[in-house]
């Protein structure tokens, strides 16, 4: 996976995110009860995952010119956050 295909990824788990964190923000204006506590959760792990993706995407411009490992390593990060965005979008 090269480096801009990684950053085209993080990018779109980042829109992904917002698109997310505005659903659970209006569920929080304008829920039931219910809907706002289960939206404040969801708003508290979106914003983790988004503030995560974007310190990726800050790695990845600092380091554009790293060796191969490092790259690696952000292959690896962007898979963990990619999962963990996924597995909760699944169980939710």
């Amino acid at each position: 996976m090269s480096l801009s295909t990684i950053k085209r990824e993080v990018s779109l788990m980042l829109n992904q995110a917002d698109h997310r964190l505005a659903e659970a923000e209006a569920k929080l204006e304008a829920g039931k009860d219910q809907e706002k506590v289960t939206a404040a959760g969801e708003i508290a792990f979106l914003r983790r995952q988004k503030d995560d993706l974007q310190a990726r995407l800050a790695e990845i411009d600092a380091h554009s010119q790293a060796p191969e490992a490092l790259f690696q390593w952000l292959r690896e990060e962007v898979f963990n956050l990619t999962e963990r965005l996924d597995d909760w979008v699944a169980h939710r």
